[in-house]
């Protein structure tokens, strides 16, 4: 990894679907965007092997504007908070429903 390619910080978003009764409070998934040294940016969202993922959720509220789901930036703590959550409930489904 080149200089060029280190964080230098990161926004993190829930993401929810109102139509279906969730809330920032109880979201769907967490995605984030990185900001890099170089001036790049990796959007990425958290999946149940809890590892970060390429993701185009950021990108498709920024440019298609209609989207099924929403995005709202919250702070690294309750990121934290919120992957602790994802955590427990993606482990409690089975195996073919991560």
């Amino acid at each position: 990894m080149s200089a060029d390619d280190e964080t230098t910080s990161v926004t993190y978003y829930v993401k929810f679907y109102p139509i279906s009764g969730e809330t920032r409070d109880s979201p769907r998934g967490l995605v984030r965007r990185r900001y890099l040294r170089g001036g790049g940016i990796v959007d990425e969202a958290l999946r149940p092997d809890l590892r970060w993922h390429h993701s185009s959720a950021i990108v498709e509220t920024e440019f298609k504007g209609t989207v099924e789901f929403e995005l709202e930036e919250i702070s690294q703590e309750r990121a934290a908070e919120v992957i602790e959550m994802l955590r427990t409930k993606w482990a409690a489904l089975p195996d073919n429903q991560t």
